[in-house]
């Protein structure tokens, strides 16, 4: 895959949105730990509040709930997976759970497709 191809930020009668954006292509990491307070993932912080975001140097931080988070890789490639533990590359996860077919979004039930309804 080559990395320096154009993007287009914005297309001529693009409109207000709301946009469907893909982003399985991008890395994401899950990080586990009784004290995410504690934890600083590349050096940067967790937002406090489940439910919260921060985007920082590229990086968008979720808050999930008291003890994990989501680390979304946007504008850059990300570095190697950290040593210590508590951390799970989840890119090839999120990847594997879009519907092959874009008809198949409007089907999602609790996070899986229903397959039934074809």
């Amino acid at each position: 895959m080559r990395d320096n191809w154009p993007v287009v930020l914005k297309y001529s009668n693009e409109g207000r949105g709301p946009y469907l954006v893909d982003l399985t292509h991008k890395a994401k990491w899950d990080l586990q730990d009784k004290n995410l307070a504690a934890r600083k993932p590349l050096g940067l912080d967790i937002p406090a509040l489940p439910g919260a975001c921060a985007f920082q140097k590229g990086v968008l931080i979720n808050r999930m709930n008291p003890t994990q988070s989501a680390i979304w890789h946007l504008l850059a490639d990300a570095p190697a997976l950290p040593g210590e533990p508590g951390y799970t590359d989840v890119t090839s996860a999120w990847a594997s759970g879009l519907p092959e077919k874009p008809d198949q979004l409007r089907r999602r039930r609790n996070g899986f497709v229903d397959y039934s309804a074809q």
